[in-house]
C-alpha cells in the first residue's frame, strides 16, 4: 500500500478542539511579533531626537513631544496587542470550526456514497441464487458465479440506471465485475468503466475481495482533462452460501464534492481535499489538483514532515503561509479525516484557505485607528510643546548670543540681570567672567612684550654667539632669562668638551688608519695562503683518494687470485682421485689380464689334447679303412664311416691348428696389454706424485694471497683513514680560509669605518668651530 506523507488522521474532535489552544498560542506568537510595531516606533522616534540639528528649542520640543507619545504609543501598542490576541483567537476557532464543518460534509457524502455502493451490492436482483439465464447470449460467463439469476442483462441495466436516476444523477457510472475481475454489466453512461479491464489488478478492487468490505479507490487525477474520480467496490455476497460472487463498482466525480462545498467559496475561503498518496484531487484552484498539497504553500512545505506527524495526532494545523500561486499570505488550516469508510490508511485531509489580508481585516482597522491617535496626540503635543518652550527658552538664547558675541571677541559684552531665578545667576556669572576674560587679556599682552624683548636679547646665539646672556628680571619672563643663561653656559661647556674630543678623534682615527691598513693587507696574504695551503691538501687527498682506489683494485684482483688458487685446489684434489681411481683400474685390468693368459695356457693344452686325439683318429680311420678295403663288399659302408671319421678327424686337426694360432696371438697379445698396463700403472704413480706437488705448490700460493690480501685490506684502510682525515683537513682549512676572508672583510670596513669617522670628526670640528665660546 502507498506511504502518505500526511500520516493517518485519528477521527477525534475532541483531540482537535484540545489542540486548537496550542495552535492558537502559535498563531499568536506570530501575531504578537507583528503587534510590536509600536516598539519600532519609539525607537524611531528616539533616533530621530538623537539625529536632530544642535538646537536647544528643537531639542526640547522634540523631547516633549516623544516624553507624551511613547507612553501613548506604548498604551496602545499593549491594548493592540491584547485586542489582536483576542481577534486572533477568535479568527482561528471561526476557520478550525468552518474546517470540523466541512470535515463532517465531506464525511458525510462519502458515507453515503460507500452506502449506496452497499445498497446496490445487496440488491435482490444481484444475490439471490437461480437457474442460469437463458437469454444471455453466452451462458458460458456466468458458469462460475452466482450473479446469473432469472432477470435478464437488460434488467440488471435498468437497475443500475435506476439507482444513477434517484441519486441525482451524482454518480457517474455503475458496473458489476464477477470475481475473476471481468467486467459483466454497466449501466448507460457517459463515463462508463472501461469493460475489457482486468479489475482485480486495481489496489481498491484486491482490497475490497480482501476484506470483504467496501473500498475507496485512490483518487487519481486525468492529466489532459484535470479531473478526478472516486471510485467505490463494494463485494456481493450470496445470501446462503455468504460466499463473494462479485463486485460492485460506482464511479462519481470529485467535482461532486466541489458542489457541495460551493458555499466556502463564496464566503472568500478555498478548500483542498488531499487523498492517501499526498496529492489533490479536489480543490477551489484546478491548477492544484494532481500536486502534492504542500506545494503550494512555503510554510508548508519547508516542514511538512511536521504538518504530517500533528496531523497523524488528529491535530487542526493552521499557520500562515505564503501562497506560490496569487503571491500572498494566507491562512491555512488543514485536518485529517480517518472516520470514511473503505478509504485507504492513513486516509484523507482536508484544508481551507483564506488570506490574511481579509482574515485579519478587524487588526488593521484596529492598527490604523491607534495611528491616528497617536498621530493625532504628537500634533497636539508639538504645537503645545513648541509655544511653551519658545517662551522659557528666550533667556538662554540671550545668553548664548552674548557668548558667541564673547567668544568672537568682544569682550565688552554684557548682560541684564532680572531677578533671582538661575537665569540670573547665570546671566552674573557670565558677567563676571568677561571681566576676568579682559583682565587675563591684559596680563597676555604684557608677557608678549616681555618674551618678545627677551627673543631680541638672545637672538645672537642663534649665529653660534655663545657669550651672549640674556637679562633677568623679577618677573615670569625673568626666571624664563635665568634658565636660558644656565642652558647657555652649560651649552658653552659642551662645545669646548667636544673641539677637544674631535680633535682627540681625528689624531686616533688617523693613526690607527695605517694600522688597519696593515691588518687588512696581513688578512689579504693569510687568506691567500690558506687558499694554496687548502689546494695542496686536495691534491694530496686526490692522491690518496687514487691510492685507495688502486689498493682497493688490488685487493679485489687478489680476492680473484685466492679464489682461481682455491679452485685450482679443488680440481687438483679431484684429479688426484681421479688417478687413483684409474690406478685402481689398472692394477685390476692387469690382474686380470694375466689371468686371461693364463686361461688361454690352459686352453692351449687342451687344444694340443685335442689335436691329439684328431690324429689318433685319423691313423684309426685309416686302418679302418684298410680294414674295409680287405673286406670286400661287405665292409663297403664301414670304409664309407672310416673315410668321413678320417675327414672330420682331419678337420679337428685343421680347426686345432687354427685355435692354436689364435690362442698364440691372444697369448702374445695379453704379454703386450700387460706391459703396457705396468708401464701406464708406473706412469699413474709418477703423475699423482706431481699432482701433490702442484697441489702443496698451490696450498702455498693460496697461503701466500691471503697473506697479501690482508696487507692490501690494511692499505685500503689506512688510505681511507688519511682520505677522512685529509678532508676533515680540507675542511677545516676551508673554514680557517673563511675565518681569514671574513677578518680581511671586516678589517676593510673598519678601515672604511675610520675613515669615515675622520669624515665626521672633521665635519664636526668644522660645526664646532661656528660656536664662539670666548
Amino acid at each position: 500500500m502507498a506511504q502518505n506523507p500526511l500520516g493517518s488522521f485519528i477521527p477525534d474532535s475532541q483531540k482537535a478542539n484540545k489542540s486548537r489552544n496550542s495552535l492558537k498560542t502559535r498563531q499568536l506568537s506570530i501575531q504578537w511579533r507583528k503587534a510590536s510595531w509600536w516598539k519600532a516606533l519609539s525607537l524611531t522616534m528616539l533616533n530621530a531626537i538623537a539625529t536632530l540639528p544642535k538646537s536647544l528649542p528643537r531639542k526640547v520640543t522634540a523631547l516633549a513631544i516623544a516624553t507624551s507619545v511613547i507612553p501613548v504609543a506604548t498604551v496602545g501598542g499593549i491594548a493592540y496587542t491584547l485586542a489582536s490576541r483576542t481577534i486572533t483567537e477568535q479568527i482561528i476557532a471561526e476557520q478550525e470550526n468552518r474546517i470540523l464543518g466541512m470535515r463532517g460534509v465531506v464525511s458525510t457524502t462519502i458515507n453515503r456514497f460507500v452506502e449506496d455502493a452497499e445498497a446496490i451490492a445487496k440488491s435482490p436482483l444481484l444475490v439471490n441464487p437461480q437457474q442460469v439465464d437463458t437469454t444471455v447470449s453466452d451462458p458460458s460467463l456466468f458458469a462460475n458465479t452466482y450473479l446469473s439469476t432469472k432477470a435478464t442483462e437488460e434488467q440488471k441495466v435498468a437497475l443500475l440506471n435506476s439507482f444513477i436516476e434517484a441519486s441525482n444523477e451524482k454518480y457517474d457510472s455503475i458496473a458489476i465485475v464477477d470475481t475473476t475481475g471481468k467486467l459483466l454489466y454497466q449501466s448507460h453512461s457517459s463515463h462508463s468503466f472501461n469493460p475489457y479491464k482486468d479489475y482485480n489488478s486495481e489496489e481498491y478492487v484486491k482490497r475490497a475481495i480482501e476484506t470483504q468490505s467496501p473500498a475507496i479507490n485512490n483518487p487519481s487525477t486525468n492529466l489532459s482533462s484535470g479531473k478526478s474520480h472516486l471510485e467505490v467496490a463494494a463485494p456481493i455476497k450470496n445470501t446462503k452460501t455468504g460466499e463473494m460472487d462479485g463486485v460492485v463498482l460506482v464511479q462519481m466525480s470529485a467535482e461532486h464534492l466541489a458542489e457541495i462545498l460551493r458555499y466556502i467559496q463564496g464566503q472568500t475561503w478555498e478548500y483542498e481535499i488531499v487523498g492517501p498518496d499526498g496529492q489533490v484531487f479536489a480543490a477551489t484552484e484546478p491548477e492544484l489538483i494532481g500536486h502534492p498539497a504542500q506545494a503550494d504553500y512555503e510554510g508548508f512545505s519547508e516542514s511538512w514532515t511536521q504538518t504530517s506527524e500533528q496531523l497523524h495526532k488528529g491535530l487542526i494545523v493552521t499557520r500562515i503561509a505564503q501562497d506560490k500561486n496569487d503571491r500572498e499570505q494566507v491562512l491555512a488550516s488543514f485536518i485529517g479525516m480517518t472516520e470514511l469508510k473503505g478509504v485507504q490508511e492513513p486516509g484523507w485531509a482536508v484544508g481551507i484557505v483564506r488570506p490574511t489580508v481579509e482574515a485579519f481585516t478587524h487588526l488593521g482597522r484596529l492598527r490604523q485607528v491607534l495611528l491616528i491617535g497617536i498621530g493625532s496626540a504628537a500634533l497636539l503635543v508639538g504645537i503645545t510643546a513648541a509655544i511653551l518652550v519658545k517662551r522659557a527658552t528666550r533667556p538662554l538664547l540671550a545668553a548664548t548670543k552674548a557668548v558667541e558675541k564673547m567668544g568672537h571677541g568682544k569682550l565688552h559684552t554684557r548682560l541684564s540681570v532680572q531677578g533671582e531665578d538661575e537665569l540670573a545667576v547665570l546671566c552674573s556669572t557670565i558677567n563676571n567672567m568677561a571681566e576676568q576674560i579682559q583682565k587675563f587679556v591684559k596680563e597676555k599682552e604684557l608677557l608678549q612684550k616681555r618674551v618678545f624683548e627677551l627673543l631680541v636679547e638672545v637672538d645672537p646665539v642663534s649665529q653660534g654667539d655663545l657669550t651672549v646672556y640674556a637679562k633677568v628680571t623679577d618677573d615670569e619672563v625673568g626666571t624664563v632669562a635665568d634658565s636660558y643663561n644656565y642652558v647657555i653656559e652649560s651649552l658653552r661647556e659642551i662645545v669646548i668638551q667636544v673641539k677637544s674630543a674631535t680633535n682627540q678623534v681625528e689624531v686616533t682615527a688617523s693613526n690607527s688608519g695605517e694600522l688597519v691598513q696593515t691588518l687588512v693587507e696581513g688578512a689579504l696574504q693569510q687568506s691567500e695562503k690558506m687558499t694554496a695551503a687548502i689546494q695542496r691538501i686536495q691534491a694530496m687527498a686526490d692522491s690518496i683518494n687514487a691510492v685507495s682506489a688502486n689498493a682497493r683494485a688490488a685487493e679485489a684482483t687478489v680476492q680473484q687470485a685466492t679464489e682461481t688458487v682455491q679452485m685450482g685446489n679443488e680440481m687438483m684434489t679431484l684429479t688426484i682421485e681421479g688417478i687413483v681411481s684409474v690406478r685402481e683400474i689398472v692394477t685390476e685390468t692387469s690382474k686380470k689380464v694375466k689371468y686371461l693368459g693364463e686361461s688361454s695356457q690352459k686352453i692351449s693344452t687342451v687344444v694340443n689334447l685335442i689335436k691329439n686325439f684328431a690324429e689318433q683318429t685319423n691313423v684309426l680311420a685309416l686302418n679302418a679303412s684298410i680294414e674295409a678295403s680287405r673286406a670286400g663288399e661287405e665292409g663297403k659302408g664301414f670304409a664309407i664311416v672310416a673315410e668321413e671319421i678320417r675327414e672330420l678327424a682331419q678337420q679337428s686337426a685343421k680347426a686345432t691348428d687354427d685355435i692354436e694360432k689364435l690362442i698364440f696371438n691372444i697369448q702374445r697379445a695379453t704379454s703386450e696389454v700387460v706391459a703396457a698396463m705396468e708401464v701406464g700403472t708406473e706412469q699413474v704413480v709418477s703423475g699423482t706424485k706431481l699432482v701433490d706437488e702442484t697441489l702443496l705448490g698451490l696450498n702455498q700460493i693460496f697461503t701466500a694471497n691471503t697473506q697479501i690480501n690482508q696487507v692490501v685490506e690494511e692499505i685500503v684502510r689506512a688510505t681511507m683513514e688519511q682520505s677522512q682525515n685529509s678532508a676533515l683537513v680540507t675542511q677545516t682549512m676551508t673554514e680557517v680560509a673563511k675565518i681569514a676572508d671574513n677578518t680581511a672583510k671586516s678589517a676593510s670596513d673598519v678601515s672604511t669605518s675610520f675613515e669615515e669617522l675622520l669624515t665626521v670628526a672633521q665635519l664636526l670640528q668644522e660645526s664646532v668651530s661656528q660656536f664662539k665660546v670666548q
